[in-house]
C-alpha cells in the first residue's frame, strides 16, 4: 500500500482551492448523515436477479414508467433514443446499451448516455435513474448548488418506480426488491467509506499533516468491534484504502452525492406518499433547479421553498461568485446554506428507517 499517495490525496483534499474550513464543516455535515445509515442499518449482502427481462421490454416499461408520472418525461425519453448527436469526433446515438463487467452506468459531461445492461429487471431501474440525470442536464449541468443534490432526484424515482412495477403485478415482489436492497447495500458501504476517511483526515491533522500504517492500524485497533461502525469499517477497511490508492484521490466527493441522495429521497417519497401533489417538488428537482442562468441564489431560494432538512433557511450571502473560467457572475455564496439540525436527524431518521423497515420486510431469499 502506498502511504505516500495516501498523504498526497489527504494534502489535496486540504489545500486545493480555498475555503479550508467551509470544506471540512461540509465533511462533517455529511458524516452525521452516514451515521444515521450505519446505525439504521442491518447487515445487507448483495442479492442476484434471477429472472431475465428483455432489454426491449425494459425500454417499454420505462416509458410507460414516466409517462404516468409526467407525459413530458415520456416524450423527451423518448426523444433522446432516437436523437443522434456528435460527441467527441464522431456521430453516435445519446444512448448507449452495452454489457459490461468493468464500466459503470453514467451519463458524461457531454451528455451521452451509457447504460450496462444485464437483460434483468435491474435494467429499468438502471434506464429510469440514468435518464432522469440526462432530463436535468439541459437545465443545471454547470449549476454550482445542484450538485449537492444530484442524486436526489434520481433514487427518488426508483421507489416510485418500485411502486409502479409492484402494481403492475408482472414481476415477483421479491425480484424488484433486490434493486433496492443492493442500493441499500452501497449506500451502507459508502457511509462506511466517509466515516474511514473522516478518521484518515483527523489522524492526519493530529500527527502534523502526516499518515502511515502503523497510525491508521493503532486507531483500528481502539474501535468497538461489536459497533455497527467498527463492524463495517474493519470489514471493508482495506477496500476502503485502495479505492483512495488506486484513484489518488478521496472518494469524499462521489460518494456524498449518495449519502445524501438516498436521505433526501426517502425523506421526499414520504412527502410524495402522504400528498401525491407533492411531485411537484420532484418535478422542481429535475425542471428547474439550476435553470435560472446558473445563479445560486435563486437556486437557494427554490430549494429552501421545496423545505429540504439539510438546507439552511438562514443563509446569508457573503461575496460573489465566478465562474473560472471566463470571470462572468454566476450568483452569490452563501455561509452555511448547508446546514442541519437535531429535528433534520431525526426526521430523516425517520423515514430511512420507513424504507428499511419496508425492504427489511421482504423475504429475500436468492443471493
Amino acid at each position: 500500500m502506498n502511504y505516500n499517495v495516501l498523504n498526497k490525496a489527504i494534502y489535496d483534499f486540504f489545500y486545493s482551492g480555498n475555503r479550508i474550513n467551509t470544506r471540512i464543516k461540509y465533511f462533517d455535515l455529511v458524516s452525521r448523515l452516514a451515521y444515521i445509515i450505519i446505525e439504521n442499518t442491518d447487515e445487507l449482502t448483495e442479492k442476484k436477479f434471477i429472472k431475465k427481462v428483455d432489454i426491449n421490454r425494459s425500454i417499454e416499461l420505462a416509458t410507460e414508467f414516466f409517462n404516468e408520472i409526467n407525459p413530458k418525461y415520456a416524450e423527451r425519453f423518448l426523444n433522446i433514443l432516437r436523437e443522434k448527436k456528435k460527441y467527441g469526433k464522431r456521430e453516435r446515438y445519446s444512448v448507449n446499451f452495452y454489457k459490461s463487467d468493468i464500466q459503470e452506468s453514467l451519463v458524461d459531461i457531454n451528455g451521452l448516455v451509457n447504460i450496462n445492461i444485464n437483460e434483468t429487471i435491474e435494467d429499468v431501474f438502471t434506464i429510469v435513474h440514468e435518464m432522469t440525470h440526462k432530463l436535468k442536464m439541459p437545465y443545471n449541468q454547470l449549476s454550482s448548488i445542484s450538485d449537492y443534490f444530484e442524486e436526489t432526484a434520481s433514487i427518488t424515482i426508483e421507489f416510485l418506480l418500485r411502486d409502479f412495477l409492484i402494481e403492475k403485478n408482472e414481476f415477483d415482489y421479491e425480484e424488484i426488491m433486490k434493486y433496492e436492497n443492493n442500493r441499500f447495500l452501497d449506500t451502507l458501504e459508502g457511509a462506511g467509506s466517509i466515516i474511514f476517511e473522516n478518521i484518515l483526515l483527523n489522524l492526519y491533522c493530529e500527527n502534523g499533516n502526516y499518515i502511515n500504517k502503523k497510525m491508521i492500524v493503532n486507531y483500528l485497533k481502539q474501535m468497538d468491534k461489536d459497533s455497527k461502525i467498527g463492524r463495517l469499517i474493519l470489514k471493508n477497511q482495506k477496500y476502503y484504502l485502495r479505492n483512495i490508492i488506486e484513484a489518488n484521490k478521496l472518494q469524499f466527493y462521489m460518494v456524498r452525492l449518495y449519502i445524501i441522495g438516498t436521505l433526501l429521497a426517502c425523506d421526499l417519497y414520504d412527502k410524495i406518499k402522504t400528498d401525491k401533489k407533492n411531485i411537484k417538488s420532484l418535478f422542481a428537482l429535475i425542471d428547474k433547479l439550476g435553470i435560472s442562468s446558473f445563479e445560486f441564489e435563486s437556486d437557494l431560494e427554490m430549494l429552501q421553498k421545496l423545505d429540504i432538512p439539510i438546507i439552511n433557511p438562514n443563509a446569508k450571502p457573503r461575496f460573489k461568485l465566478y465562474r473560472s473560467y471566463n470571470k462572468k457572475r454566476v450568483g452569490k455564496l452563501y455561509d452555511k446554506f448547508l446546514d442541519i439540525t437535531e429535528d433534520d436527524i431525526e426526521r430523516l431518521t425517520i423515514n430511512y428507517q420507513k424504507e428499511l423497515n419496508n425492504l427489511m420486510n421482504t423475504n429475500l431469499k436468492t443471493k
